[in-house]
């Protein structure tokens, strides 16, 4: 899961700039942002170091550089299209030319370069876009000029005053002139080519040319010069070359006037382009007289001639000049105070006068607001609109032109600006949701509380405060309100306005359309505000239910206050304190309901590395409650309480002296490290909590549920669960995601990442925080990052004022993650939209009373006052002299004339009133009755759309059945009706049957059925064997079965088959079948155990009914029956309200209601006439009582047997003794029988024998109830307990279908992630990549084709400017040569041949120029300069654009190292007849520099754009004035007419500017052409030279000779002319070719990235259809043998393959071992060939030698007398005839041998056939035993569950001992077994080049036979059955190994 930037929010103070037509510029926290101003749409260029301290735009050429804050910092160049990096510069540091010319080890601080080591205040482009200058901070103050795209240095200086710059830039149309502001004064820079060097030049304004007490603090460029403000609000034209106010002449109706027109002034100033003159401060200006006689003593020496165009108070009174702008027609001053001035140029450009103001801007704000602006640009479509910011954070954009209409008052006119931005101002206190959704809401130490849309980060509300805000919250879901915190300690719940999600919904199906104004259209409206805390507020928070709100200060309190959402109301219960030194850090309000946390309970974390928890009651929350003590503590500390005590208040929540329960419960807990931020997942119920920690890491607690570990905070800390490093840097925040599935943190080091709940990064977080970050880190990074209310977004609040919104990417599987919250409830108080200026609410006071204050004084008020009693009095009193007054006003009237008397019900003061009151009060019970109502009725209807939709549509729907006695409760599983899903499934397997039929028709045996038998037995000729060519029974039982008995299990796919969608999609619809069958199942069980326990319930109510009649009977009879028969029998109680869950759930009960039902008085009298009726009935039935009736007729009333009578108490078995017996009040057990008559005797007599008779009978009647009650409850009893047993065994039945649904869910949603993943994989996608691959390839063979078409232009371009170099140096090299015969004239000659203008040719002729020619001349003979002259010699490392070396030194102009102004009224361009004598300069002065004025636009091109300084077309050439001033539209016809100044050489030498200003070549470009020799003809370039005629020849020389240096110099005039042409051809060519290769470049890497994503889809799609997850169910408990290497638990990258895929591979490997092995040997054999014929070769050898040596040693051997003999009779043949029969024995052996070994070999192979039957017989064997094992194994199960525990436990130790013994000797014998590998091993390798099988060495272990994995546990192998030790019975669902 990844995100992506959407929109960032914010400014922070820097400058602003425009990009293009509609396009802005600014920063934001770590990030350039780009915005269109018409339809919001942004761009984000991030950072790439701590932040950005500045940048500079170049409109033109599409570029953009960033400064870097931090140590050496950085500038990135980066294309204004793509944000493509184009160039990184290193000012911190030397380039590498640069430390090759620089001194080692040279410590001189003078001699040290000037690099930027702290940081960089400024950046600005040239005008051609190829030089860049950065200027350092403190200490540097260093000023360097870059050629970017080479990384050359051309300039390194350190500015004058040692002070930082606070502004530079470059001149427009000439890159080797800058101006730079800095320390309160302006210097312009000139970079001065020489052939050696770059001179780096600067002259600063000169002491005394502006009035005292003007600092210049901005400037900018106009075409006119330069253009400068002042701290004093003067704004100031400078002449470039002097430094000094440009002189202007005054019109002829302002003559008298001393001062320009001023903002300031009186009046009467014209507007638009009228005359300079205006009424002076001396009359009626703002400017003081002595103000103004000083400023004119300051400028006297240089307005002699003229006026200088200075305006004191362009800013308005008071205010200095804090920026300027401008554009062709007007200049824009800004003020400190925020006033906008505009001015116009017309009387400048005409030169008559100074700027003249034009109108006012005002700000949306109105007026000047006291708020300075800081930075003006002046840009748009057609360059007539302005922007401008203020440090305040707001933007605006206004018409530069004046407004069309009425003016104002003392003003020529005005415009109204617009606010486009207004953002928050230094550090965020937090971000929180908008509780509805759509908006994000801020506050921060500005002291305002902003609303931001997400869509588009519109502001949509605002509320300004007049107290930093330190703490924010916002309410849960459901209530629309936020609450705000102040470092005065003041509480603000605010109501929100509503969000745009919930205004525009699905009306507008998108964002709102851009406003062109971003002013909020609502308000927040304070529905609470207290001042709670003495000390700053640290956190709020409210509670899930949105009925409490808790905020915690540092002044170590936590209050709690009552919120109610609907009403409004607001009331502060009390707080409790903090332990003594701490301080919260975070708080977290988890939701209600966890197993960890009772109740409503808020997290606290604090400063010391402790957390603390606070349990409200409900009690607390109930809206009755109110606080009894006056200090308002909801926690009294305890004595004895410190750090180490359990909590503050009690565990229990019994705490106290009194003894009472306290409203809170307090707790705390001691953490391994403080806890900065936390955060809780929404519905969790493991009391898990995430926070990060101070040491950078993120945490994951555990929080325990005992309450003895919560053992305050000098207890064991609490260690984290999982902990994970989280940021560079300590501090951020972490938020949870609504839906509790992601999480993401964001620290100081200004980075975001996310992670899921296990902390693990998701998508490219872990890059995204090793990046760039979008928060400076300066400021202190991020500070706060919160979710929005549905889950899609997030946003970042940092310290920079920044605000950043992300977008989660959408992932699949992740949409339902996504929460539509409910729609906010917003009390009743008016509306949200009111605009009052003036809030009381918002303004904060340090002495207010605070909370417990104001408690404590209302009591000693009551208390003073009796309790009360004295405001009781205080009303009485009043209402006992209304009284009075009205009895003695009745009294009057009494006592009034009859006719002035009043009718009593005319005395009602005012009965309109009344009526009214009654109206009101009527029309309020109506509407909130209909309120009620309307409430009720949507309530109702969606409690009944849930109901048809949830519970009606169910087909099965859901019930529980509860145990008797038991608290168990089972479910059971809730069914659809069958839909859709029923005839997709009859299709899917109707389509899966007809695959399994061409599977049996093809001989293809699915995986799932390849290992399938009928039991173990005959492994050998089961399944292993199949061929295919019959189907397996299951497969037979899933082809054969009918759509009535459909089996999922035969139809699902195996694992390994599953690899296309189709197959996936089937699988899914046959899985959610079979948890359907399954359910299905269940159901039907829980069905009979619902329908038995009715019967059980019915015969229980039987039986206690049968119960209760015998318990009556037998007191009937006088019989008590026994306690414990009446005590533990079973009562049904509320079983049937328990298992319904319809009435429990979906009807609501009235005893369900807390509170009092209203009753209508229609309802009330029905209700009273239902009662009444059933009274009568009851009387009725009274009255008529069949029952009693027939009991009196049939038995007299009574159940008693015959002979017996009923006593008082009703006992049919009670005898009355006679009446005489009574009448004399005698016992009949103790009268004396004596004192009694016959008669008596014999009626007592009788009566005892029936007595008796009665006693007997009650006797056996009360044994025979006693019994029946007996059996009674013993049935109720049993019936009890079976059906609790069988609800356990349903119980546990349920566990196991849940846990297999649970298992086939979690199949389902892995199937339905790998489908989207294959769908995002598609060959769609992978055609629309295609696609676009074939357009970028077409559009780069375009780019590349004209890129090398121009590469081979230019390539044609510089040989052709070659060439023209060298015929212009060989021209003059062949001058000397040429004219050598001159002779005395030569000089002269030289002389002409350099002159080019008209004054240097009358210097040349009359020799009064000797000095300067000479001069040149030996510059020329010091190799400075070539003879030519306007070929230059480049110095070292001056190669590319600029490089051309230019002197000026002879040019005769007079601003070069002098000050002094011409004369104003000199308009006809003669030169005058002596230069002016230079003025000293200061003696702090620098020395003379190179200086000299600019090139000037043609008036066509500046009258075709508003722009100061249009584009120049290519082949545009620009000229200037000899004496340094432009040329005006009014002086072009007297320049023109004028002869002597008809050539308009900027420098000596033919130097000038290229098509765009100076262009790339500086001044040395080829921008004057001269015109042929002598001839007159109109030059090439558009410039005039001057030509020669009879008059320049000299006195004396040749004619012939003076006609060949005419040619030869005209020659060399076409020659340079031709030069200069090459020149504009050669720079415009290079112009567009980075731009070409830039775009092929790029268009190159989308090409490679889009090939990377054809790769990488391909190989998803591949690794999509492949990668399946699978499940591993393993039986606890089952798995006894430790493998020998841990098995991983991550197997997220294992790989399941399939045996026939091994088996496959396996016979690949085995065939080519094989062919390699034969390979091999026959190598073998071949090289044993080679072997055998060099060894006989080699014994040929050794024989011939001995043959040599023997025929040797023969002709050598001396003949005796014994060799001859021996040679005549022959050698003794004894020894040949023994060799014969030793070799005949041999061979005769060799045969027996043979034979014997023959014979071996037949035993051998008749016993390995014996062996081999042997090893099948043990296999079936084995498998035998493994059966029988398994048998025995369940028998000693059975037996050892009958025997004792300690006979058990016995065998169970005797069972582990003997299982370690083995595992022991299982150990030592893989010990040895592999060392005898090794060392078998080793022994292999010496064998070499044999091939030995390991089968075949003796003594080692056979390798294990390979069985289908399912089979492997049961049959085992060799190295199991050495082992001893089988499996136990481990089980698994999915056959596969890994």
């Amino acid at each position: 899961m990844a995100f992506q930037t959407k929109f960032a929010i914010g400014y922070n103070g820097s400058s602003i700039a425009w990009l293009g037509p509609d396009e802005v510029a600014w920063t934001c926290g770590n990030a350039v942002i780009t915005q269109s101003l018409s339809t919001r749409a942004q761009r984000v260029l991030k950072g790439t170091g701590f932040g950005i301290s500045c940048f500079s735009v170049s409109k033109r050429h599409g570029l953009i550089a960033v400064a870097e804050k931090g140590l050496k910092p950085n500038v990135f160049i980066y294309s204004t299209k793509t944000l493509q990096l184009l160039m990184r510069l290193s000012p911190g540091e030397l380039t590498k030319d640069e430390e090759q010319a620089s001194p080692g080890g040279s410590t001189d601080k003078q001699q040290q370069p000037n690099v930027v080591t702290l940081g960089i205040t400024a950046l600005a482009f040239s005008g051609d876009g190829e030089r860049l200058v950065v200027c350092g901070d403190e200490p540097d103050c260093s000023v360097i000029v870059y050629g970017w795209r080479k990384v050359e240095v051309l300039g390194r200086s350190r500015l004058p005053p040692s002070q930082p710059a606070t502004q530079v830039s470059f001149h427009p149309l000439d890159p080797t002139i800058l101006a730079t502001t800095h320390g309160g004064t302006t210097s312009v820079w000139y970079l001065e080519a020489m052939w050696d060097r770059t001179l780096f030049r600067y002259q600063s304004i000169p002491a005394g040319a502006l009035p005292p007490g003007h600092d210049i603090t901005a400037h900018v460029w106009c075409p006119h010069g330069l253009y400068v403000g002042t701290n004093g609000g003067g704004l100031a034209l400078l002449d470039v070359t002097t430094m000094a106010p440009l002189s202007v002449g005054l019109a002829p109706a302002a003559v008298a006037a001393s001062e320009p027109p001023s903002p300031g002034g009186g009046g009467g100033a014209a507007a638009g382009g009228g005359a300079g003159g205006s009424v002076s401060p001396a009359s009626g200006g703002s400017a003081s007289g002595a103000f103004a006689s000083a400023a004119a003593a300051a400028v006297a020496a240089v307005v002699a001639a003229g006026q200088p165009a200075l305006v004191l108070d362009a800013a308005g009174p008071g205010a200095g000049v804090s920026a300027l702008a401008l554009n062709r027609d007007h200049v824009v001053v800004c003020g400190t105070d925020g006033s906008v001035h505009v001015f116009s140029q017309a009387p400048v450009a005409v030169g008559h006068g100074s700027p003249a103001f034009s109108h006012e801007i005002w700000l949306a704000r109105g007026g000047s607001t006291g708020v300075a602006i800081i930075s003006a640009e002046c840009g748009g479509q057609d360059h007539s609109t302005l922007i401008l910011s203020c440090p305040d954070g707001t933007i605006y954009r206004a018409p530069v032109g004046p407004h069309i209409g009425g003016g104002v008052t003392a003003r020529a006119g005005y415009t109204t600006a617009i606010q486009i931005g207004d953002y928050p101002v230094g550090r965020l206190a937090g971000i929180v949701p908008h509780p509805g959704g759509g908006a994000f809401l801020t506050a921060g130490a500005d002291g305002s509380v902003r609303l931001w849309a997400v869509e588009d980060g519109q502001l949509l509300a605002r509320k300004a405060l007049s107290a930093a805000q330190c703490a924010l919250a916002a309410a849960a879901p459901g209530a629309g309100l936020a609450a705000v915190g102040s470092e005065t300690g003041v509480v603000r719940v605010l109501v929100l306005p509503t969000a745009p999600s919930q205004k525009d919904g699905a009306s507008t199906g998108g964002a709102p359309a851009p406003s062109s104004s971003s002013a909020p259209s609502q308000q927040f409206r304070v529905m609470y505000r207290r001042r709670l805390h003495t000390a700053p507020i640290d956190a709020l928070a409210f509670s899930p239910n949105n009925d409490l709100l808790l905020s915690a200060g540092r002044d170590g309190a936590v209050w709690l206050v009552a919120l109610d959402a609907r009403t409004g109301a607001c009331r502060a219960l009390g707080f409790v304190l903090l332990p003594t030194g701490e301080r919260v850090l975070g708080v977290t309000w988890p939701h209600a309901g966890s197993d960890v946390l009772e109740g409503e309970t808020a997290l606290l974390t604090l400063a010391g590395g402790g957390m603390m928890s606070i349990t409200v009651s409900a009690e607390l929350t109930s809206g009755n409650w109110r606080n009894p003590h006056p200090d308002m503590m909801l926690v009294w500390p305890q004595a004895t309480v410190a750090l180490n005590a359990r909590a503050l208040g009690s565990d229990s929540g019994e705490g106290g002296t009194s003894g009472a329960p306290e409203p809170v419960v307090v707790r705390l807990l001691r953490l391994e490290v403080p806890l900065l931020a936390l955060t809780t997942a929404p519905h969790d119920r493991t009391g898990e909590v995430y926070g990060l920690g101070a040491d950078k890491q993120l945490h994951k607690l555990a929080l325990p549920a005992e309450a003895a570990a919560w053992a305050g905070l000098r207890a064991r800390p609490l260690r984290s669960a999982v902990h994970v490093p989280a940021h560079a840097r300590p501090g951020g925040g972490v938020a949870m995601a609504p839906g509790g599935h992601v999480l993401v943190t964001g620290g100081a080091d200004g980075t975001v990442a996310m992670r899921n709940l296990n902390l693990v990064a998701l998508g490219d977080s872990v890059a995204a925080a090793a990046g760039s970050a979008l928060h400076d880190v300066t400021a202190g990074g991020l500070v706060s990052i919160s979710f929005d209310a549905t889950g899609r977004y997030f946003a970042s609040a940092g310290a920079d004022g920044a605000i950043v919104i992300f977008e989660v990417a959408p992932a699949a599987g992740t949409a339902h993650l996504v929460i539509n919250p409910p729609w906010p409830a917003v009390p009743y108080g008016g509306s949200v939209t009111a605009t009052s200026r003036v809030d009381a609410d918002a303004i904060d006071d340090p002495s207010e009373l605070t909370e417990v204050e104001l408690v404590r004084r209302q009591v000693a008020l009551e208390a003073s006052g009796g309790n009360g009693e004295s405001k009781r009095a205080a009303v009485t009193a009043k209402l006992t002299a209304l009284r009075g007054r009205i009895a003695e006003l009745l009294e009057a009237n009494l006592a009034a004339p009859e006719l002035e008397r009043l009718d009593r019900s005319d005395l009602i003061v005012d009965v309109g009133l009344v009526e009214r009151l009654k109206r009101d009060t009527e029309a309020r019970v109506a509407t909130v009755a209909a309120s009620v109502r309307r409430d009720n009725l949507r309530t109702e209807l969606l409690a009944e759309r849930l109901r048809k939709m949830v519970w009606d549509n169910l087909a099965v729907k859901g019930a529980v059945v509860s145990g008797l006695r038991s608290s168990l409760v089972v479910p059971n599983f809730p069914l659809t009706q069958p839909g859709p899903h029923e005839r997709v499934l009859r299709q899917v397997t109707m389509l899966r049957r007809v695959e399994l039929l061409e599977h049996q028709a093809l001989g293809v045996v699915p995986y799932n059925f390849m290992f399938r038998g009928n039991g173990m037995e005959g492994l050998g000729d089961g399944d292993d064997a199949y061929d295919g060519s019959t189907p397996t029974p299951a497969a037979a039982a899933a082809l054969s079965m009918g759509n009535g008995g459909i089996d999922p299990d035969t139809l699902l796919y195996s694992d390994f088959d599953l690899h296309c969608s189709t197959r996936k999609a089937l699988q899914m619809y046959l899985l959610k079948q079979k948890i359907r069958d399954l359910k299905t199942a269940f159901n039907a069980d829980f069905s009979r155990v619902a329908a038995q326990k009715r019967a059980d319930c019915d015969r229980i109510a039987d039986l206690n009914v049968r119960i209760d009649e015998t318990v009556k009977d037998l007191r009937k009879m006088g019989a008590v029956p026994p306690a414990a028969l009446l005590e533990e029998r079973y009562q049904l109680g509320s079983q049937d309200t328990r298992d319904n869950i319809q009435a429990t759930v979906l009807t609501v009960r009235e005893e369900e209601v807390g509170i009092e039902r209203y009753v209508t008085p229609e309802e009330r009298a029905r209700q009273d006439a239902v009662r009444r009726a059933e009274e009568e009935a009851t009387k009725r039935s009274a009255r008529d009582n069949a029952g009693e009736r027939a009991l009196r007729q049939m038995m007299g009333g009574t159940l008693a047997p015959r002979g017996g009578g009923i006593d008082g108490d009703g006992n049919p078995f009670s005898l009355p003794p006679p009446p005489w017996l009574a009448a004399m009040g005698l016992d009949p057990d103790t009268v004396n029988p004596k004192m009694l008559s016959e008669e008596q005797a014999r009626d007592l007599k009788d009566w005892q024998a029936r007595e008796k008779s009665l006693q007997e009978e009650r006797s056996r009647r009360v044994g025979m109830l006693e019994l029946e009650l007996r059996t009674a409850k013993a049935a109720a009893e049993d019936a009890v307990v079976r059906f609790d047993e069988a609800l356990a065994a349903l119980a546990v039945r349920r566990h196991r279908v849940a846990a297999d649904v649970a298992a086939l869910e979690a199949r389902t949603l892995s199937l339905a992630a790998s489908l989207s993943r294959c769908a995002r994989s598609s060959e769609a996608v992978e055609k629309q990549l295609l696609a676009r691959l074939g357009a970028a390839k077409e559009a780069h063979g375009r780019a590349a084709a004209e890129l090398s078409e121009r590469r081979a232009d230019l390539a044609d371009l510089d040989s052709k400017h070659a060439a023209a170099a060298a015929e212009e140096r060989q021209l003059d090299r062949n001058f000397k040569k040429e004219f050598l015969d001159a002779d005395m004239y030569f000089n002269r000659l030289l002389q002409l041949y350099r002159a080019r203008r008209s004054d240097q040719l009358v210097a040349a002729a009359t020799g009064s120029g000797a000095t300067s020619i000479g001069a040149q001349a030996s510059y020329s003979q010091a190799g400075v300069m070539e003879p030519s002259g306007s070929s230059f010699r480049s110095g070292p490392g001056m190669t590319g654009p600029g490089a051309t070396s230019i002197h000026h030194q002879a040019s005769g102009h007079p601003g070069a190292l002098t000050s002094a102004p011409t004369e104003s009224g000199s308009v006809s361009g003669q030169t005058a007849a002596a230069a002016p004598h230079p003025q000293p300069l200061p003696a702090n002065a620098p020395p003379p520099t190179y200086s000299h004025p600019p090139p000037v636009l043609p008036a066509s091109i500046s009258a075709a754009s508003l722009e100061a300084f249009p584009e120049v077309p290519p082949g545009m050439l620009l000229s200037t004035r000899s004496d340094g001033r432009p040329i005006s539209a009014m002086s072009v016809a007297t320049v023109a007419a004028s002869g002597a100044s008809a050539s308009q050489h900027s420098h000596h030498g033919g130097t000038g500017h290229g098509p765009t200003g100076h262009g790339p070549m500086g001044h040395g470009g080829g921008s004057h052409a001269g015109g042929a020799a002598g001839h007159g003809s109109q030059p090439h370039g558009g410039h005039t030279h001057a030509t020669l005629d009879a008059s320049f020849k000299p006195e004396g020389l040749d004619a012939a000779l003076w006609d060949k240096f005419v040619s030869y110099r005209g020659a060399r005039l076409e020659a340079e002319a031709s030069l200069r042409l090459t020149q504009v051809d050669l720079s415009l060519a290079r112009r567009d070719l980075p731009e070409l290769e830039s775009r092929e470049a790029s268009l190159a890497v989308e090409m490679d990235s889009l090939m990377s994503a054809i790769t990488v889809l391909r190989t998803e799609r591949r690794t999509s259809a492949y990668d399946n997850e699978l499940q591993l169910r393993l039986l606890a408990g089952q798995v006894e043998v430790t493998p020998p290497v841990a098995a991983p638990s991550n197997l997220s990258d294992a790989r399941l393959l399939s045996r026939s895929v091994v088996e496959a591979l396996n016979s690949v490997v085995l065939g080519k071992g094989t062919k390699k092995v034969e390979i091999l040997t026959a190598m073998k054999d071949f090289k044993r060939g080679i072997y055998a014929a060099q060894w006989e070769a080699a014994a040929a050898d050794m024989l011939l030698e001995d043959l040599r040596s023997k025929i040797r040693d023969l002709q050598l051997l001396h003949v005796t007398r014994d060799m001859q003999t021996v040679l005549k009779d022959g050698e003794d043949r004894s020894a040949a005839v023994e060799a014969a029969s030793l070799e005949a024995l041999m061979k005769q052996r060799e045969r027996l041998h043979s034979k014997a070994l023959e014979e071996k070999r037949r035993r051998l192979a008749k016993l390995a056939g014996e062996v081999a039957s042997r090893s099948g017989q043990n296999q079936e064997v084995a498998v035998h035993l493994v059966t029988l094992g398994k048998v025995l194994e369940e028998q000693q199960r059975l037996q050892a569950g009958m025997q004792s525990s300690s006979e058990q436990a016995a065998r169970r130790m005797r069972s582990l001992v003997t299982h370690k013994k083995l595992k022991e000797i299982a150990l030592a014998q893989q010990t040895e077994l592999a060392d005898l590998r090794g060392q078998v091993e080793k022994m292999r390798l010496r064998t070499y080049p044999t091939f030995v099988e390991l089968k075949s060495v003796g003594g080692m272990p056979a390798p294990p036979h390979r069985l289908p994995p399912d089979l492997k546990v049961l049959t085992g192998g060799p190295s199991s059955a050495s082992a001893g030790v089988g499996a136990g019975g481990g089980q698994s669902n999915s056959r596969f190994r890994m």
